[in-house]
């Protein structure tokens, strides 16, 4: 993250943690631009109005989500200084924060997505200057307060360059019952780097896990799952095309305990597979990304110990858009639970669209 606080125009580095890098005033302001006679305050800015703000850190969020352009020089400016550091990002995957004070100072903030500011602290005015035998100096500091938001931002290596996919937005929804639960994540990914008048391309992922609860006696295990993503009414209008998908459409069984690897292009999710697993699709352009992945134990294994515990499934397509847009999926999920005792099956399950659940 970097933070460029202005008054003079004059820059100094100071580094305060990890990647957290603050570029701040070195010196104090011109003859021709005296620092205004003004004792030192801090400005708090926040997710709501402050005192001395002229914005908040809300509203500067959602400028940056809805235009990537504002502050591209500087996004970009940071993207290739944190590849040099071995930290490689895509443009869109960083927000570009301008916050204001009534009295005129100004800080811009570059911040990744997968870390999420919760407060600053802008400070400007005059303080005693050590190294000037303790007269005041004019000086602008900045304290920045936030935490990791769960998730990446960083695109993936690929070869000599980057690979084109960079993080947009992430989620998970849980479905909760009382002999077990499931947690549906997804991921939404857009290339960055290929560049057409006509098209972008974004890339959905998902990938669920199902963990029977740990009960006295022999637990329940996972009867069934699956999960299903499909365009909302107003992205089938921008769709253009399927450009690729994992895992094939059709019958797959990947065994018992192993690991399944899916892959396009130098973006890979992998998940530990038990039986056989469904896929399906609609073919049809205009849904493009309507894919749906379903599991169900098999009698073989209904009493091994892998078949008994934590299901995973996954995949991942890719899709061409109309240049400008973003595509919108639903996301469709549902579990059900079965009993070694009394085969009971009905209440052990839950399912939702959109949401989490409790059943």
């Amino acid at each position: 993250m970097t933070i460029r606080a202005k008054k003079t125009g004059a820059l100094g580095l100071a580094v305060l943690a990890g990647s957290l890098v603050v570029n701040l005033p070195a010196s104090p302001a011109s003859a021709d631009d005296p620092p205004p006679a003004q004792p030192f305050s801090v400005v708090e800015f926040t997710d709501h109005p402050t005192p001395g703000a002229v914005t908040t850190l809300r509203d500067q969020y959602q400028r940056s989500r809805f235009s990537v352009t504002n502050g591209a020089d500087q996004r970009r400016a940071f993207v290739e200084q944190s590849a040099r550091e071995g930290r490689y990002y895509a443009p869109e995957s960083i927000d570009y924060l301008h916050l204001q004070r009534t009295d005129g100072e100004t800080a811009d903030l570059l911040v990744p997505k997968d870390y999420k500011i919760e407060k600053v602290e802008l400070g400007a005015g005059l303080k005693p200057d050590p190294s000037q035998n303790g007269t005041d100096a004019y000086v602008v500091s900045a304290g920045v307060h936030g935490a990791e938001a769960g998730a990446t931002s960083l695109a993936y290596p690929n070869g000599p360059g980057f690979d084109t996919f960079g993080s947009w937005s992430s989620g998970k929804y849980t479905l909760t019952t009382s002999h077990g639960s499931m947690e549906a994540n997804w991921w939404k990914l857009k290339d960055t780097e290929t560049f057409n008048g006509t098209y972008d391309w974004w890339m959905y992922k998902r990938k669920s896990v199902a963990t029977p609860k740990d009960i006295t006696g022999p637990d329940d295990i996972v009867h069934d799952m699956g999960m299903r993503s499909y365009p909302t009414t107003s992205t089938r209008n921008i769709l253009r095309q399927w450009t690729d998908w994992e895992p094939e459409i059709g019958s797959h069984d990947w065994g018992c305990g192993n690991d399944v690897a899916l892959a396009i292009g130098a973006v890979s999710m992998t998940f530990k597979a038990c039986g056989t697993y469904q896929v399906d699709w609609n073919s049809n352009n205009a849904d493009a990304g309507d894919l749906s992945v379903n599991w169900q134990n098999i009698p073989s294994t209904v009493w091994s110990q892998p078949a008994g515990g934590i299901q995973q499934m996954a995949d991942m397509v890719v899709v061409k858009t109309a240049q400008g847009s973003v595509p919108v999926y639903n996301d469709y999920q549902y579990v059900n639970f079965w009993s070694r005792l009394t085969g009971v099956l009905g209440k052990n399950g839950c399912g939702s669209t959109n949401s989490s659940a409790n059943c």
